[in-house]
């Protein structure tokens, strides 16, 4: 029985070999993910700069130096948080129509923030257009 008001915490999975996780979407999975940050060596986070927004449903992959794709999922929520062996690895992330990529280097000690800043998607939206889950927090504004 789950008690009423309990967060659901972020499901570690693993793809792989890789293990992950990927949530943050409300204030009790943001709490429970970052619970968990400290187990993870690489921590990748998604948000519009201009107006402080995270973002969700970001496709990402992941490829070490040589080119082989480590890990391919969609986001859950703003976080992602990996544990990868130590190396330089690019990451490509879709957003609607925009991509970004990164290079990044995981150290033997410590972990690493990987921060994926999209541009307003709004901006690329007609009025009325926007998915479901966007009409839903505008209205809560």
């Amino acid at each position: 029985m789950v008690a009423l008001g309990a967060a659901a915490q972020p499901a570690v999975q693993d793809k792989g070999g890789v293990k992950f996780v990927s949530g943050g979407v409300g204030e009790d999975e943001r709490a429970a993910m970052a619970g968990l940050r400290a187990q993870f060596n690489v921590r990748v986070t998604s948000f519009v700069p201009s107006g402080g927004n995270y973002l969700a449903d970001v496709a990402l992959t992941i490829r070490d130096a040589g080119g082989k794709e480590i890990l391919a999922t969609t986001m859950d929520g703003p976080f992602l948080y990996a544990q990868l062996a130590a190396g330089t690895y690019a990451i490509e992330a879709k957003f609607l129509e925009k991509t970004l990529q990164r290079k990044f280097k995981v150290p033997a000690m410590g972990a690493v923030e990987v921060y994926l800043p999209f541009d307003d998607p709004s901006a690329a939206w007609e009025k009325g257009m926007e998915p479901e889950r966007e009409k839903g927090a505008r209205a809560k504004r």
